[in-house]
């Protein structure tokens, strides 16, 4: 005997399957995450070294350029932030970490305040070092407006600006 299913039935299923959907998407998302024991150990030493008594969050393993890269999200103490890119032997080729406007140099903080029009202001300073180059990128909140984002050169030389 077949039997038609009642709506309640039907928008459970339906329910069933868009939480379904949902989870796997999650799991996709992070098929790249690995664990730290399962990095290389001069990875896992790059990341011990940097992480000046905070704790690690993740690492995800991505391809860029035909390399593989192990990128490394650290929480730091004072509620910062450390994002490193190492490759397998242990180098770390790029790193981007949340620091306050006084710990850049004086040039980075005099042309970012030049930056801020009436009104707003400096929201968020990352030190960003990467081919032995380290630039500033500054985030600045504008009242009404379109927020600005700056990337900075330790003597003060505004590379590249756009809203953001």
């Amino acid at each position: 005997m077949k039997t038609n299913p009642t709506p309640t039935s039907k928008i459970a299923l339906l329910l069933a399957t868009l939480m379904g959907t949902v989870f796997l998407g999650a799991a996709q998302a992070d098929s790249n995450e690995v664990p730290l024991n399962s990095c290389p150990a001069p990875v896992q030493a790059a990341i011990e070294s940097h992480k000046q008594g905070g704790k690690l969050d993740e690492i995800k393993l991505i391809n860029v350029e035909g390399r593989q890269l192990y990128v490394a999200d650290l929480d730091l103490a004072g509620k910062r932030d450390l994002k490193l890119h190492i490759t397998a032997d242990g180098t770390v080729v790029k790193s981007r970490e949340d620091v306050s406007l006084a710990q850049a140099p004086v040039a980075v903080k005099a042309a970012a305040e030049k930056l801020v029009p009436t009104g707003g202001h400096i929201d968020d300073v990352e030190k960003e070092v990467s081919g032995g180059k380290t630039t500033y990128v500054v985030d600045i909140d504008v009242k009404n407006g379109t927020d600005i984002k700056a990337v900075i050169t330790e003597d003060g030389t505004v590379v590249s600006q756009r809203a953001d």
